[in-house]
């Protein structure tokens, strides 16, 4: 079913930080707390979220995203569902925005034909899909920012260009994704572990400190150079 909003509504910026977990669930972890106000929402709480998977099987949890489908109902299949259900589902998120006039693109750090992926995503309503080559990356694990600077290139274009539609942006980011045990960007420095904190650990957390510094670039990025655009 189509749906005729009453106003123009807002662009919606869905971001999949990969391997990302909030350290305040750990209390015997030592760590920079100025990390904590990436997980709370505008209330300024840490809400609860279900999610399928920690960690790995990203596959899984853009499955789920996307189709609302738990990948639990696959069963020993539920590793495959993207392949086992491309094209298959016509209830999704993205057919529905599409419903609602919304153009829908994806800032992919892979290959698009990484596990079937550019089948999945355009079964399931997402038609442009800017992949590791079409954005130039030269790593699959690039900067958060780098896809944010290229998910803001196209939201310029897209408003330049007198697009009346708005953007449903799906950004997907590598820079926390393992292994730890090489320093990511070892010019920036930013806050890991406390003294005596595992050396991946403080690894791991130096790229949380990275990517909480990418997104709040993000953000004011947005207010400062779409200041007439609603974000949600």
């Amino acid at each position: 079913a189509n749906c005729a909003p009453a106003v123009k509504p807002p662009h919606i910026i869905l971001v999949h930080h990969e391997s990302i977990v909030q350290p305040s669930l750990f209390p015997q972890l030592a760590y920079d707390r100025s990390v904590d106000p990436f997980f709370r929402s505008d209330d300024g709480r840490v809400h609860q979220l279900r999610v399928e998977t920690y960690g790995g099987a990203s596959t899984m949890t853009e499955f789920s995203v996307l189709t609302g489908l738990s990948t639990y109902s696959f069963g020993g299949m539920r590793q495959f569902v993207q392949w086992l259900m491309a094209s298959k589902i016509e209830d999704t998120l993205p057919k529905t925005l599409t419903g609602c006039g919304y153009r829908n693109v994806l800032f992919y750090p892979m290959l698009k034909n990484f596990l079937f992926a550019e089948r999945f995503f355009n079964g399931v309503g997402i038609g442009e899909i800017h992949d590791m080559k079409r954005q130039g990356a030269t790593r699959s694990n690039e900067r958060d920012g780098f896809y944010y600077t290229n998910a803001l290139g196209e939201i310029g274009r897209h408003i330049a260009s007198g697009d009346a539609r708005p953007l449903f942006t799906f950004v997907e980011t590598m820079a926390t994704h393992w292994p730890y045990d090489e320093v990511y960007d070892a010019h920036e420095q930013v806050p890991g572990g406390g003294p005596g904190t595992h050396p991946e650990m403080h690894e791991y957390l130096r790229r949380l400190a990275l990517a909480k510094k990418d997104y709040d670039g993000f953000r004011e990025a947005l207010e400062r150079r779409f200041p007439g655009e609603r974000f949600l």
